[in-house]
């Protein structure tokens, strides 16, 4: 079965300013025990809080996936930073 994994994380790039990081995995990262993400999206605006910029980068992670699987099974890996 495919399957897409995705890493949301959330940062304070400034103070009281938070963003959402959406990150996929590189695949050819699995000869090392470090597992390497690439960039897939982010947020533009930051958001008040922490809450704020979770919620808006899990529904940004939705947007993701539905375009990406076009109905495959998706697992998620959902990570937080700073929380």
């Amino acid at each position: 079965m495919n399957e897409t994994a995705f890493a949301l994380t959330v940062l304070e790039l400034e103070k009281g300013e938070y963003h959402w990081i959406l990150l996929e995995p590189m695949e050819d990262a699995a000869e090392d025990e470090v597992m390497a993400y690439r960039l897939l999206d982010s947020s533009m605006q930051g958001y008040r809080t922490y809450t704020q910029a979770l919620a808006h980068g899990s529904a940004a992670m939705r947007t993701h996936r539905g375009v990406q699987t076009a109905g495959r099974r998706v697992a998620i890996l959902a990570t937080a930073s700073g929380a």
